[in-house]
């Protein structure tokens, strides 16, 4: 039986803090998409279903914090 690598999705407004961890997650198996802004991860959400979602707490608009009430 198969299984599918687990899904991560990040969130952060810092580029470069998200290609890092793109890149460590990529490396240890994990299937990684990442966004900018909430807004962006409304519509990630509605073509691919994350295992886990990371998210970055102090962003432009709405912030992690709010996004996880």
């Amino acid at each position: 039986m198969e299984t599918r690598p687990k899904r991560v999705l990040l969130i952060d407004d810092n580029e470069l803090t998200l290609r890092m961890v793109a890149s460590v997650l990529n490396r240890t198996g994990f299937e990684v998409r990442t966004t900018t802004n909430v807004e962006q991860m409304t519509s990630a959400l509605g073509e691919w279903r994350p295992d886990v979602i990371l998210t970055d707490v102090n962003m432009p608009g709405t912030s992690g914090v709010e996004l996880c009430r």
